[in-house]
């Protein structure tokens, strides 16, 4: 602006110029202490347009811009939220995945995603890498060595970024990288994505960008950095005997299963020992089963069904059991850990850290546990005569409904599990497992999401191996009981309130099994707070009463109690000498939860607010207040 008016662009003689413009004036009045006032009222029709409303600008040729508007603008850049700028602040209780990376404000009361995205404020990774300079802004702080970042966090983020269009993300100069095992910042030149999981054992001391090998080619053209396959010649130097691939693992995987394989007492690649290597030919070079059971699996695009594949080579009759055979399946997939051992999230539990291990003690933990007893294999070779070698040491069962009835789960003794904001919850879980042979153990998870595959939070039984206590009810039948703990922060988030499933699996003495992805389906609330005061006391008859109060609940993300916003509340009334509460009135709780009605004053009595709850929030009444009418 020069002297009021509206400055022309650099060799032009016309300004642009806002067509229409909805703004606030004065917002430099406002007192400091009050701005959590005046951004609920900026947040509210009809002022809300002011910050969330696109501003259209005309340009000197005519053309139009779309820009940010002016009071969004002016809010971004003076310190009005938690006494900061809120441009580039995480609302407190937002994305997991940005902790660490942005410092957090209490955003208390703002429900309102798109106005705190207006105001600058990071709510999710998918709405900063949706806002125009998103990509660069976090590739910067990924970059920033002071900031902390998990490896289970960079393989999310890395995931994410790998859906951009390269053209659109400016070239960083450094990055965040995991090296033998920990996270680092490194020179985008030396960074490597692995583009193919044989190689794997040839990544000591190379920075690695965690990011599952089917998002691999993606994660390095957007970044041009190399691929591991470009770095290792990864040539076969033993000899091998080819064999057939097994019609069932065919049938399993689909067409772009290779139809031969070639077996190796020792395969050697680049004078390194390794399980399995499929050349830059296509052919499938392996020296164990679970060597055979990933490449062929990798070969046909199928990765997360290696484990499957490993079951089936052992024992084909399985085949007609098999889940799914021939569709394609997403749960499996490859990441690092912080320490940047490769990690397998091993079907079907994507979310417990549990039950995440590391490749080199598949065996161990499987077979010991007896989760997915399919999934377990050695890492050792054992041999015996056969085009198969390497063999398993823990049997496996057949999966199937003989001599199992339904399985009866009763969580929490059927009512809805409510977690507050700090304190763990633990709850039980019992089923009744039936097996002709009668029972050998089983085992129930807990997990959020469609389905167990999808899951994105969980919890795994107290007990060390997980497994249930169960009790014998007779030659067939055994009472099974698990506890579990749901602790806000760590498996209970805000995102995760709501329907909840059980995943569980029985077996009997004879091996056989029963699995069920969802035995039951329970709620996991979060824990509701309400007050009511009513004013004044004493009181004339006939004069008005004004009652005031709070719904909170349970923030499991911020560890506190957050007011909830436009929900409908009752407001009771139940005379001094009755036990029995009627309604007067429904309102609905502000932006930050707060009640406030008034009423005439007629008799003694106590007044309260009650809550009917949602599927997230229990109900909760609030403790009656007495007024005394004079």
């Amino acid at each position: 602006m020069v002297g009021g008016r509206p400055r022309p662009l650099p060799g032009h003689p016309v300004p642009p110029v806002a067509t229409e413009l909805v703004a606030v004036r004065d917002l430099d009045l406002v007192d400091d202490d009050r701005w959590p006032q005046a951004l609920a009222l900026l947040a509210q029709p009809p002022l809300r347009d002011a910050i969330t409303q696109q501003v259209r600008i005309l340009l000197p040729d005519g053309t139009h811009e779309v820009v940010r508007p002016y009071t969004a603008w002016w809010l971004r850049g003076h310190p009005v939220l938690d006494g900061r700028r809120p441009a580039g602040l995480l609302a407190a209780g937002g994305d997991p995945l940005l902790r660490g990376l942005y410092d957090e404000a209490d955003a208390t009361g703002f429900d309102d995603e798109q106005v705190l995205r207006a105001l600058g404020v990071r709510t999710s990774v998918a709405a900063l890498l949706d806002e125009p300079g998103g990509a660069a802004e976090l590739l910067d702080r990924l970059a920033d060595p002071d900031r902390e970042v998990t490896g289970a966090q960079l393989h999310a983020l890395y995931s994410a970024l790998a859906d951009l269009d390269p053209e659109q993300v400016t070239l960083p100069d450094d990055l965040r990288a995991v090296v033998d095992g920990e996270v680092t910042v490194v020179d985008a030149a030396d960074a490597v994505v692995v583009d193919s999981p044989d190689l794997l054992p040839f990544t000591t001391g190379v920075p690695l960008l965690p990011v599952r090998p089917s998002r691999a080619a993606e994660l390095a053209d957007l970044f041009q950095v190399r691929r591991l396959s470009e770095s290792v010649t990864g040539e076969v130097t033993s000899e091998g005997t080819e064999h057939d691939v097994p019609d069932s693992v065919r049938v399993l995987l689909g067409p772009l299963t290779p139809a031969t394989y070639v077996e190796h007492d020792e395969l050697v690649v680049d004078g390194t020992e390794i399980d399995w290597r499929r050349s830059r030919d296509g052919v499938l070079h392996a020296s164990t089963l679970e060597g055979v059971a990933a490449g062929l699996a990798w070969a046909a695009g199928q990765w997360p069904r290696r484990f499957e594949v490993a079951a089936l080579l052992e024992d084909p009759s399985r085949t007609g059991s098999w889940p799914g055979t021939g569709g394609s399946t997403e749960p499996g997939r490859d990441l690092h850990d912080s320490r940047g051992n490769l990690l397998r999230v091993v079907q079907p539990f994507p979310f417990v850290t549990h039950l995440i291990v590391r490749a080199d003690w598949l065996h161990d933990h499987f077979c010991n546990w007896g989760i997915h007893a399919h999934a377990c294999h050695p890492r050792r070779r054992h041999r015996r005569p056969g085009p198969l070698g390497p063999r398993r040491t823990c049997r496996t069962g057949r999966r199937g409904p003989r001599g199992h009835h339904d399985l009866g789960v009763v969580v929490n003794g059927g009512k809805p599990v409510v977690v507050a904001a700090t304190a763990k919850k633990t709850i039980t879980v019992s089923f009744t497992v039936k097996d002709a042979s009668g029972v050998g153990w089983a085992q129930a998870v807990l997990y959020h999401g469609a389905d167990i595959d999808s899951s994105d939070t969980g919890a795994v039984a107290n007990s060390s191996n997980n497994r249930a206590t169960c009790t014998k009810v007779n030659a067939t039948t055994s009472t099974c009981k698990s506890t579990f703990d749901l602790q806000s922060g760590e498996n209970a988030f805000n995102f995760a309130a709501g329907s909840w499933k059980v995943w569980a699996i029985a077996t009997g003495k004879d091996n056989d099994y029963v699995q069920k992805d969802n035995a039951k389906t329970f709620q996991v609330q979060r824990l509701s707070k309400l007050t009511a005061d009513a004013t004044p006391e004493p009181v004339k008859k006939g004069k008005t009463i004004t009652v005031t109060g709070k719904l909170t609940r349970a923030n499991w993300d911020a560890g506190t109690y957050s007011g909830y916003s436009t929900q409908p509340v009752k407001l009771q009334f139940r005379k001094k000498s009755s036990s029995t509460y009627t309604t007067v009135k429904t309102i609905k709780t502000s932006s930050n939860g707060s009640l406030k009605t008034t009423v005439k004053a007629t008799v003694d009595g106590y007044f309260r607010y009650s809550f009917a709850g949602t599927s997230t929030t229990p109900a909760v009444n609030a403790t009656g207040d007495l007024i005394d009418v004079k």
